[in-house]
C-alpha cells in the first residue's frame, strides 16, 4: 500500500510538474509577443517621425523654390527698370547753357548729384577714353556704384544713377 501511495504521489507530482512547464511555456510566449508588440510600436513611431520629417523638408524645398522664383521676377523687373532708365537717360535733352552747381575745375552737377560723385564720374570717363560712353562710378555718399551714360560734347553730359547729372568741360 505504501508503494501504491508513493506511486500515486509520484504520478501526481509528474502531472503537476508537466502542467507547470506548460504554464511556463505559455508565459514565455506571452512575453515574446509583448516584446514584439513593443518593437512594432517603436518601428511605427519611427516611421511616423520620418514621414513628418520628409513632409517638413518637402515644404521647405517648396518655400525655397518659391523664394527663388520671386527673386528671379524681382531681378527681371530691376533689369527692365534699369533698361528704361538708361533709355530715358539717352533720350534726355541737351544740357542747359548754365548747368547746376559748380564743383570747380570744369566740373558741375545737377541738383541730385554730389561733387564727390561727379569727380568719380569724370575719372571713369577719362579712363574710358572720353567721348560718348557708359561708365560706372562709385558714390561715397550712397555707398553704391551707378551706371552713367556720357554724351560727348561741350560740355560732356553724364546722366544716370538716381537722377544724377554731371557736366564735364
Amino acid at each position: 500500500m505504501r508503494i501504491r501511495a508513493f506511486l500515486t504521489v509520484c504520478v501526481a507530482a509528474s502531472v503537476a510538474l508537466a502542467g507547470c512547464s506548460k504554464v511556463e511555456t505559455d508565459q514565455k510566449a506571452v512575453d515574446e509577443a509583448r516584446a514584439q508588440g513593443v518593437a512594432l510600436e517603436k518601428a511605427r513611431q519611427k516611421a511616423a517621425a520620418e514621414k513628418a520629417r520628409q513632409k517638413a523638408l518637402t515644404e521647405r524645398i517648396r518655400r525655397l523654390e518659391q523664394q527663388q522664383r520671386q527673386a528671379a521676377r524681382r531681378a527681371a523687373a530691376d533689369k527692365r527698370r534699369a533698361a528704361a532708365q538708361a533709355t530715358a537717360a539717352h533720350a534726355a535733352p541737351a544740357a542747359p547753357s548754365s548747368p547746376g552747381s559748380s564743383c570747380g575745375g570744369g566740373l558741375s552737377v545737377g541738383p541730385n548729384t554730389s561733387c564727390a560723385f561727379a569727380e568719380a564720374v569724370r575719372s571713369e570717363w577719362y579712363s574710358a577714353g572720353g567721348g560718348t560712353t557708359t561708365v560706372y562710378a562709385y558714390s561715397t555718399v550712397t555707398g553704391q556704384s551707378y551706371s552713367m551714360y556720357c554724351a560727348g560734347g561741350a560740355p560732356t553730359v553724364c546722366r544716370g544713377g538716381n537722377n544724377a547729372v554731371v557736366y564735364i568741360r
